[in-house]
């Protein structure tokens, strides 16, 4: 469908990293691939950029914000974890956090953490999924009234 599309294009898009990233000290036993790091959730392109550096994360961020306004969806998520594995402090958080924040300035798009370690860049939040750009979808709004009636019934009680 079109999200295959999609996982493939930024696959094609973020080729020149998994280049950039085959020169890494731990190429060779943690290797960084698109075919690998990079897949659909639902309607959303995931790039996963642990076994990256800094460097090479922030050029696959780069990329992708390039791209992403001409997705379907609009967005872009991106999964750095949150440093357990790292020796020291972690870094790759922060970075791409900052990174992600420059690019919503330098080019108006926007951004949120959706999870510690898990973030998502949007093109513009009216085309992506509610739960992405941080809106409340229309189920959540006929649940509450669901919710509303049912605490007004319970409190007045049954009519008579």
């Amino acid at each position: 469908g079109a999200v295959k599309g999609e996982v493939a294009r930024v696959r094609e898009a973020l080729r020149p990293v998994q280049e950039r990233a085959a020169g890494q000290p731990w190429a060779e036993e943690r290797p960084w691939a698109v075919d690998t790091h990079v897949w659909a959730e639902g309607p959303l392109v995931v790039v996963d950029l642990h076994d990256l550096g800094v460097g090479p994360a922030l050029e696959a961020v780069d990329r992708c914000a390039g791209l992403v306004g001409e997705l379907e969806h609009g967005a872009v998520g991106f999964v750095t974890g949150v440093g357990r594995h790292s020796p020291g402090p972690p870094k790759l958080p922060a970075a791409v956090a900052g990174r992600l924040a420059a690019l919503a300035a330098e080019r108006g798009l926007g951004w949120r953490e959706l999870r510690p370690g898990r973030y998502v860049v949007l093109a513009d939040p009216d085309r992506a999924p509610p739960e992405l750009a941080g809106r409340l979808g229309p189920l959540f709004w006929l649940l509450m009234a669901l919710f509303a009636a049912a605490a007004i019934y319970a409190c007045l009680g049954a009519p008579r």
